[in-house]
């Protein structure tokens, strides 16, 4: 078994929420708190960024649910999810007014939600992962507890930001889906009544020859 591919819909899914990574902030930074210290942060991200992303991944791929496809997660491929993870954990730490970041988070929901994989599940790896990342900041800010407690605020509010982005866009799916079982069930309808009406017209006519 393959996981399925992310699929176009994803930039389609983004796009039907359509607020931009600057106006999904901006309740988060109403204080300024995360315009002011976001680069700070960055600097301290960068060189655990790759520790985030390899916790992640092993997380994720523990859960009870990637039982049926941790025999597709050898070492390459592993590695190759490792670099792309940690490509999007600079994006969202980096450069967070940015969109980028924002299109990845909705084809990872897309991938997820069509691969039979809970949401919920890739929220709790990443938080995971943040705790862990989080921690080894203390290694890079010496004695400024100052320093680490206003990185470490800005980091929370972007991972509410991004646990809010994400289940916006699995409510668009699971509403995509319905609008689409419901025009499935509709088309059947009409199809079951057309029937019907063809068919009370042949035996009206059978009955009228008899």
């Amino acid at each position: 078994m393959t996981l399925p591919s992310i699929t176009p819909s994803a930039e389609l899914l983004w796009g039907e929420d359509n607020r931009s990574a600057r106006e999904r902030i901006a309740p988060y930074d109403s204080d300024g708190m995360i315009s002011a210290n976001y680069e700070d942060l960055a600097t301290l991200i960068k060189p655990v960024a790759e520790h985030i992303s390899t916790h992640f991944w092993k997380k994720f791929v523990s859960l009870p649910h990637m039982k049926e496809f941790k025999h597709i997660f050898n070492e390459e491929i592993i590695r190759k999810r490792i670099e792309k993870t940690k490509y999007y954990t600079h994006s969202k730490f980096c450069r967070p007014f940015d969109d980028e970041w924002c299109r990845i988070a909705a084809l990872q929901v897309t991938e997820a939600y069509h691969a039979g994989t809970p949401v919920s599940a890739l929220i709790s790896s990443y938080n995971s992962a943040y705790s862990h990342g989080m921690a080894l900041l203390l290694d890079y800010v010496g004695n400024d507890l100052n320093r680490y407690s206003r990185v470490i605020d800005v980091a929370q509010r972007l991972a509410c930001v991004e646990t809010e982005a994400m289940l916006s866009w699995l409510g668009n799916l699971e509403a995509r889906a319905a609008r689409a079982q419901r025009q499935q069930e509709s088309s059947l309808f009409k199809t079951v009544v057309a029937e019907t009406v063809a068919n009370s017209a042949t035996l009206g006519a059978q009955l009228k020859d008899q």
